[in-house]
């Protein structure tokens, strides 16, 4: 990575980011090199499912898009330093845009790779990452953690996007439209096998397995959340109140479910959790995109609020304890 800092525009007043374009460059067992950039759907954090429809300035997003590393303390995340250069005036470090790993204790923050700012998931070995990349209509990659080797294991004609593994590691679960079929795909950890599952008509692109490999977390059509079994049957809502619902997570041991929802348009988005059976919905804080540790004690997420202070923390990476309580900042305005 470059010494020299490339400054990115400036965001002063209500000049605030409204997309994340991140371009990067990946080697790629398939090709050379490629060139995966985001900007178009691709990118989850702006995504359609958004449904912004307030006309706020959006605060620039800093870190997003955390996911707790398997069995450790560590965690990957998308994340864009920035930089405060006097009192109004906050600057994106553009040129170290990528993912980038954290301790949980807030130690040991280092830059891996330049990539777009999709979601990914973790393979239960805790060394690989799948991922979607590419502009338009992105394919499936996956991602060797230690030395950043890089395949592509699914292709489909309209674009892949959110994907996760089996609980042990051997099946994937994504969202993909081939042209004919929109909704959820399974296929074998190598690409292979690929096979149509559930219609977007059903289960949309928030959504999330849980580690029974039974059952489907997502924000359904009618403005809530709900589960669904893999075969198509026993739909359960959870939340019927309706709202704007996005990354919903299952805890390790299936019991609770994270997610984020906003009941308004002049509502900020807040993480709630929720009993897998539908009980003692509670709300912990304002912010998106809540990861689970390992272990199912602590939640690490987004700060994310309209009218927030970047000084105080609002963008950056923040972590908490399952029930709400010790929220603590990870990353920070340099």
């Amino acid at each position: 990575m470059s010494n020299v800092r490339q400054k990115g525009p400036k965001y002063t007043g209500d000049k605030l980011i409204k997309e994340c374009i991140v371009s990067v460059f990946l080697s790629i067992s398939l090709y050379a090199m490629i060139i995966l950039s985001t900007g178009t759907q691709s990118c989850s954090w702006f995504s359609n499912n958004d449904n912004d429809t307030t006309g706020f300035p959006r605060p620039y997003i800093s870190a997003h898009s955390p996911a707790w590393r398997p069995g450790s303390s560590n965690i990957i995340f998308a994340y864009t330093p920035l930089d405060k250069s006097d009192d109004t005036t906050y600057i994106p470090l553009t040129d170290s845009s990528g993912w980038w790993f954290i301790d949980a204790d807030g130690e040991n923050l280092s830059f891996f790779l330049y990539l777009s700012c999709g979601d990914l998931d973790w393979h239960p070995n805790g060394e690989e990452i799948i991922t979607y990349a590419g502009w338009g209509y992105p394919s499936l990659i996956k991602i060797n953690v230690t030395d950043t080797s890089t395949t592509e294991i699914g292709y489909f004609g309209e674009g892949a996007f959110t994907a996760r593994y089996s609980a042990d590691g051997s099946v994937v679960m994504l969202f993909a439209d081939n042209g004919d079929s929109e909704g959820i795909w399974v296929m074998d950890v190598d690409g292979s096998n690929a096979r149509f599952l559930l219609s977007s008509s059903i289960v949309s692109v928030e959504f999330d397995w849980a580690p029974d490999d039974y059952t489907i977390a997502y924000e359904d059509g009618s403005g809530g959340l709900s589960l669904i079994d893999t075969n198509g049957a026993n739909i359960r809502r959870l939340v019927t109140e309706g709202g704007m619902f996005s990354s919903p997570s299952f805890s390790p041991n299936g019991k609770k479910i994270a997610f984020d929802m906003r009941k308004d348009v002049f509502e900020d988005y807040a993480i709630y959790t929720i009993n897998s059976d539908g009980s003692n919905l509670k709300k912990l804080a304002i912010g998106r995109h809540p990861a689970w540790s390992p272990d199912d004690s602590e939640i690490v997420f987004t700060k994310y609020s309209y009218w927030g202070d970047y000084d105080e923390g609002n963008g950056q990476l923040w972590i908490m304890d399952n029930n709400g309580l010790n929220q603590r900042q990870l990353t920070f305005v340099k």
